[in-house]
């Protein structure tokens, strides 16, 4: 049925087809015909290498000619594989297509490949899975004998122009691909004094401006253009190619003048008028009976476009969508004005774009940036926008708002492109609430989900909890948990409770996990708990080294709780773990209150983008989160995570007993070593040189001060290391150092051993050095020096190290603090080496 449909709407395309598809003969007058280079040194030594790429158009006043000349060489099996057939593409309900030439270069050789037998034609329906249909066909040239080296050269030329713009030109020839091209040109010829607005983007190439009589010629060329590879995710509306774009166009409000054209002051067909007369008797309030007729046009005319000619942007009236009830975006979009009108709400058409959004304001003033219409109205002085082509919508005004960053308005006056306000909520839009039931190793787990859904979070669910039966929501629910808990099975039916009044979805499911210890070995085993929605949105590690900007996904905002119960409790450390990015913000919280142990995650997006500059930064935020995402635990009576937090860590203290023993070595050499130079023989005593009454000796002055200072640093030093001892005990160094485990990250160990054998060393110097101090030893000053420098390099080695483990870090206050610390050693060790006193004092 629905294939005769088609056949229907499509019959005058067909007859077109059958009459005169396309012709052969050769370019027109106005063509500038360019031979490609073939003795110039290859750009490429695999895939594909273009050698020439020649567009060029004429705009006259019976519309546009657009010819193409393009050669290109194959350079290997794969790209015969695929270049060996050429499509071209063009939409006959306005356009008429000429073919002059199409062959293969081998050598000397050059082998016509133009003969009817190898040309097809297809109807070209690449939108049909989205229910759009028009009238592009497709020219197809099957090539022969084609092998690795020979080089494909083709040309055409496209006549005619969509009557949708009427006169209007708008054109974006690109001016770099994805391979290497030898020589790539652009010409456009163009009335003389006509407006032309040029926009060059990405790119510094100059156009070659030449007048002849009434014709302007705009020639853009370049030679070895290198290839341009975008990078992986890569933001819709950003086009990584070289381009140039052309539109006659002034302004948003000319556009707009050319928009409104389209949508006229359409009549109310009488199948309509019913509905509005029930509207209208159904409440006298304006936003009710707007979300009335949105609804109407929503739910009972389904979404397909008919796309032919000029209806590619004008709308079909509304008379012929009640008839069909169906209709695209501009369809159903004028239907709704129309409908909104009548029942006293001021309503207009705007257009919109779904892949540039706001960045349209990027482009100048055209009409082809725009894919998209929807309505505009004004209630209480306040502006909403509404898209009439969404399904399962519910709620008030504000939970139904269409937001795509810049909307065209059509017949509104004053600035035509404009803002749009976003209406969304700052609460989360997914609200996941999961409690476990846990008990020994051998013992079956519950879980029990709950989970809300608002805002446009909402609607989607609605749709696709819609489109299932409940025996298949079932099962998507339990598989969905499957890849965590494998032994997952559904206790009952999932429950769904969709609150259309709010816009609220809530959905209860209950599930028992047979074996929940699973990880880890049949000695330790371990469960883990994951926000799986989380898993699906945080974005996963990427090239960091980018000149391109990344692609954030827009409008996300989680919040996800586990609370875990146990019979024998928890002994967690609480802690919490923040990121903020300018394009997204992610959160992490651990706290336990009697046998309740609660895992709390947040996730939020900010932007749609992050700058090339900032990737590095949050890429790496990212992947910490990614980190923070799975917690392992092991079975009571058998955990490392929840273990006794005091029980000893054999390994790590034999290393520290093993590193002081090897400070306490040195410092003692250092000292003796140090006393060899400064003196006498062995067994003689060292006489202290004449000071005469005049000068500054002994303990005094600014030694003082410095005195204080070297007293308390072994004090200061041990409360330091007494803060940090709980990360070496031996649930929490596993916790930490242990892959799989909560808290894991393979930099974990070397930066506390690092911190450890650090402060040990500074422990045993800064006694010695309080030691040489108070007994006015003449090796004191040099000591002094070195462990007041070593002692900065610890500092910031440390800082440093600590931005690779999943903490946070160092702030712009910390560094100023540690920049503080060093001008202030600095200035000692200056007063160590200059100072009469010192010099005086420590003789011994």
């Amino acid at each position: 049925m629905r294939l005769a449909c088609i056949a229907i709407i499509l019959g005058g395309v067909a007859k077109l087809v059958g009459q005169t598809p396309y012709q052969i003969g050769p370019p027109a007058s106005w063509v500038k015909v360019r031979e490609p280079v073939l003795a110039a040194p290859h750009l490429a030594t695999e895939g594909t290498e273009t050698l020439l790429s020649d567009r060029q158009e004429a705009v006259r006043s019976s519309g546009v000619e657009q010819y193409w000349h393009v050669a290109y060489r194959v350079l290997d099996e794969g790209a015969v594989q695929q270049n060996s057939q050429l499509e071209i593409v063009f939409d006959s309900s306005y356009q008429r297509l000429v073919l002059h030439a199409v062959r293969l270069r081998r050598g000397d050789r050059i082998i016509d490949q133009l003969r009817p037998g190898r040309v097809r034609v297809a109807q070209r329906e690449t939108e049909l899975d989205e229910q759009i249909y028009d009238a592009s066909l497709s020219v197809v040239v099957l090539l022969e004998d084609v092998r690795r080296g020979d080089i494909i050269e083709y040309s055409f030329t496209r006549r005619g122009s969509n009557p949708v713009f009427g006169s209007h030109y708008t054109a974006q020839p690109v001016l770099q691909a994805d391979v290497p091209v030898m020589q790539r040109y652009f010409r456009l010829v163009w009335p003389t004094g006509r407006p032309l607005f040029i926009t060059p983007l990405q790119t510094d190439l100059q156009p070659k401006i030449t007048t002849v009589g009434s014709t302007t010629e705009y020639e853009w060329s370049a030679r070895n253009v290198p290839a341009q590879i975008p990078e992986p995710n890569l933001p819709s509306w950003y086009d990584p190619y070289a381009a140039v774009q052309l539109t006659d166009f002034a302004s948003w409000s000319a556009v707009a003048a050319w928009g409104d054209s389209l949508f006229p002051d359409a009549e109310i067909p009488a199948t309509l008028q019913p509905t509005i007369e029930r509207i209208r008797a159904s409440s006298e309030s304006p936003e009710r009976r707007t979300l009335a007729a949105l609804r109407f046009v929503q739910d009972e005319i389904r979404y397909m476009g008919v796309e032919i000619g000029v209806n590619s942007h004008r709308p079909y009236l509304p008379a012929t969508v009640m008839r069909r009830r169906y209709g695209d975006c501009k369809d159903k979009t004028l239907l709704l004005v129309t409908m909104l009108r009548a029942l006293g709400v001021t309503a207009r058409p705007a257009l919109v774009s779904t892949t540039y959004r706001e960045h349209v304001a990027g482009f100048h003033p055209t009409a082809t940036v725009f894919d998209h219409a929807l309505v505009q109205l004004e209630l209480g002085g306040r502006y909403y926008w509404i898209d009439p082509t969404e399904l399962y919508q519910r709620g008030g005004l504000r939970d139904v708002a269409a937001w795509f960053g810049s909307a065209l308005v059509l017949g509104g006056g004053g600035n035509s492109l404009v803002p749009m306000e976003g209406m969304g909520s700052p609460d989360p839009t997914t609200d996941v609430a999961v409690t476990f039931s846990l008990g020994g190793r051998h013992d079956s787990a519950t879980m029990h989900v709950v989970t809300q859904y608002r805002g446009a979070t909402a609607n989607d669910i609605r749709a696709w909890i819609g489109a299932r039966s409940p025996k298949e929501l079932r099962q998507q629910y339990t598989n969905f948990y499957s890849e965590l808990y494998p032994t997952i099975r559904s206790d009952e039916q999932p429950r769904v409770d969709d609150n259309e009044t709010d816009n609220v979805i809530r959905t209860v499911e209950r599930y028992t996990i047979r074996d929940f210890w699973a990880g880890g070995t049949a000695e330790h085993p371990t469960g883990k708990f994951e926000p799986l929605e989380l898993s699906r949105a945080v974005p996963q590690a990427t090239a960091a080294d980018r000149k391109m900007p990344l692609a954030v996904r827009q409008n996300a905002h989680i919040h996800y709780v586990i609370n875990a119960t146990i019979p024998d409790g928890w002994n967690i450390r609480p802690r919490e773990e923040h990121m903020t990015t300018p394009a997204a913000r992610f959160s992490r919280r651990l706290s336990v209150a009697g046998s309740v142990f609660k895992l709390e995650w947040e996730y939020e997006t900010l932007a749609d983008h992050v700058i090339p500059a900032g990737a590095a930064e949050y890429v790496k935020q990212m992947a910490r989160a990614n980190d923070l995402l799975v917690f392992s635990i092991t079975p009571p009576g058998d955990r490392t995570e929840t273990a006794d937090g005091t029980r000893i860590n054999w390994s790590v203290l034999m290393a520290a007993l093993l590193a002081a023993a090897f400070a306490v070595m040195g410092a003692v050499r250092i000292s003796r070593t140090q006393a060899a130079v400064a003196g006498a023989a062995p067994g003689s005593s060292l006489v202290p040189p004449a000071v005469r009454r005049d000068e500054l000796v002994g303990l005094g002055g600014w030694l003082i001060l410095a005195g204080f200072g070297i007293t308390i640093s072994p004090i200061r030093i041990l409360f330091t290391f007494s803060k940090t001892l709980p990360s070496y005990s031996a649930s929490t160094w596993a916790a930490l150092t242990t892959p799989g485990m909560s808290g894991y990250d393979p930099f974990w160990a070397p930066v506390l051993m690092f911190e450890l054998f650090g402060n040990i060393a500074l422990l045993v110097f800064t006694i010695l050095t309080a030691w040489l101090f108070y007994t006015k030893k003449r090796q004191f000053p040099r000591t002094f020096i070195w462990v007041v420098g070593g002692s900065i390099v610890f500092s910031v080695l440390d800082m440093l190290l600590m931005s690779f483990v999943p903490v946070s870090d160092p702030t712009a206050i910390e560094w100023s603090r540690q920049f503080g610390r060093t001008v202030v050693a600095a200035i000692w060790i200056a007063y160590m080496l200059r100072s009469q006193r010192v010099r005086n004092t420590f003789v011994k």
